[in-house]
């Protein structure tokens, strides 16, 4: 069917065929049924999923919430498919607009729905623990993160063992939370044996590898091994490219981080191509005041102090929304 098609290029990481083929058969799903159906709220389900891969955020929310009330209305408030449809509007609201207070009430939504429903060790009660460890990191609150980590990674080890790309995303998370908290040897750990699965699973050309490349170059980093981390950067960099729509936001993440290893190189006109394409990208997603553009805004701020620039750097200053920006590399 065009919904199965859709998935397996979703898997594949070519989001646009798949964001076709679940359009076509949404239509045809709606002219023969109408809306008021299991399917057509899996079909609204599918193609929200693919509109928040690409970081079209509003659009994913929009559909995510049709699905949702469709699910209710069929189901009532303690079904599985209404807690998928919570968990996936919760990473839309979290994402889109950072509201950590309505994220979590709808992943704790979905939690307690999939516990009442499976028990504690079941695959989407892990699914639930990492998304609210997203949450909490977000948030700060580091400790309460990595133990939600670390229990979604138990769950997920016992079920699917070491190769799995489930683990993968739970060793990737991990690693991006050691590398803040300062473990820099441990996340590189994590971040080796996520790509290491990834690679198995999806060759080396998928979109998935990229971010475990970009967040295994950003530790690189912080060790110093700033030749390493830019062939890193690089091979992440031309897979988004080839396989992302152009102007995401990971992308924009990767040259940012790419932008920030060559300015330790000193390679400054090299940094200043990936860090001045990548600033306006993550404002248009994020707005001005959110903790990524703001990040990226400081990274040109710390090229140009590198390049010994004094009026780029005025410029650049003057465009900060508050000064308390912290220069870190970004996952």
């Amino acid at each position: 069917s065009l919904n199965n098609l859709g998935v397996v290029y979703l898997d594949k990481g070519e989001y646009s065929k798949a964001e076709e083929l679940y359009k076509e058969a949404l239509v045809i799903w709606r002219n023969i049924y109408g809306d008021e159906q299991p399917d057509m709220a899996k079909y609204l389900n599918n193609l929200a999923y693919v509109y928040y891969i690409k970081g079209e955020y509003s659009k994913a929310e929009e559909l995510f919430r049709e699905s949702l009330a469709i699910l209710r209305k069929i189901y009532g408030d303690e079904h599985q498919d209404v807690a998928i449809c919570l968990n996936n509007l919760a990473g839309v609201v979290h994402y889109a607009k950072g509201d950590y207070s309505k994220t979590e009430e709808l992943h704790r939504e979905a939690l307690a729905i999939w516990r009442k429903i499976y028990g504690d060790e079941h695959p989407n009660v892990a699914i639930s623990l990492n998304n609210l460890g997203l949450l909490h990191k977000g948030k700060g609150n580091y400790l309460k993160a990595e133990e939600l980590y670390r229990e979604a990674l138990a769950i997920r080890r016992k079920i699917y063992g070491d190769e799995h790309p489930n683990v993968a995303i739970i060793l990737n998370n991990l690693g991006v939370l050691l590398k803040e908290k300062g473990d820099y040897t441990k996340a590189e750990e994590l971040y080796r044996e996520a790509l290491a699965i990834r690679r198995k699973i999806y060759g080396d050309e998928h979109p998935n590898v990229a971010i475990t490349l970009n967040n295994l170059g950003g530790v690189l980093i912080r060790k110093g091994n700033y030749s390493k981390a830019e062939e890193l950067f690089r091979e992440a960099l031309e897979i988004q490219q080839k396989k992302l729509p152009a102007g995401h936001w990971h992308t924009a993440n990767t040259m940012r981080n790419f932008g920030d290893c060559l300015t330790k190189l000193k390679r400054f006109q090299e940094a200043e191509v990936f860090l001045l394409e990548s600033y306006p990208i993550l404002k248009a997603k994020f707005g001005e005041d959110h903790e990524r553009t703001k990040k990226s805004l400081d990274s040109i701020i710390k090229l140009y102090e590198a390049w010994d620039k004094p009026e780029k750097v005025a410029e650049y200053e003057a465009l900060l929304p508050d000064t308390t920006v912290v220069s870190e590399t970004l996952n």
